[in-house]
């Protein structure tokens, strides 16, 4: 398999973690979208404050067309946790949707029941950035759920360890090979 693969899903549900051990273990380039955005345009929310979500958005979309011309293969991608579900910039959302189509991509999800789900999320979150507001995070999981559910080659639901998903990954992989 040449293509690339694209992890998807909401913030905090492991696509950097996950999307960087794949790699690894695939030997395979890895890139964290969010973090090429910071080290190479601005820190994402003082992008966000400046030009608005709708113009980060963009930016952020011409960052990954630059990106995949550098890596046009064997590259795991782990996108921004709104790279599909853009409320403001539904033109983006099909031109993802059709980019995540040329690879294979992987839909991560801490379980298929938004309630668990968003429990976990909100809780990664808090542990990562002590000024999130969980309301809001929870508001923003839950109307983003039942969309990310509607995306994915593999659907991966699980609250395992980052290894143990790796190799559920890889076995589901070999259907795309």
């Amino acid at each position: 398999m040449n293509k690339n693969i694209f992890f998807i899903g909401p913030a905090s549900v492991g696509k950097t973690t996950i999307g960087r051990l794949l790699a690894e273990e695939i030997e395979w380039a890895h890139i964290d979208v969010d973090k090429e955005f910071c080290e190479q345009i601005a820190l994402i929310p003082d992008y966000i404050q400046k030009y608005s979500y709708a113009g980060y958005a963009e930016a952020n979309s011409q960052l990954v067309d630059r990106l995949i011309e550098v890596h046009p293969e064997k590259t795991v991608f782990s996108t921004p946790s709104g790279y599909l579900v853009h409320e403001d910039s539904s033109h983006l959302i099909e031109k993802h949707l059709d980019l995540i189509r040329r690879g294979v991509s992987i839909l991560l999800l801490p379980s298929e029941n938004p309630q668990v789900g968003v429990e976990v999320v909100v809780r990664r979150q808090l542990d990562r950035w002590n000024d999130t507001f969980a309301d809001k995070e929870r508001t923003r999981f839950l109307s983003r759920f039942e969309k990310y559910k509607n995306y994915g080659d593999i659907k991966i639901f699980s609250m395992a360890e980052p290894e143990l998903v790796v190799k559920t990954i890889i076995k589901k992989l070999e259907g795309f090979i």
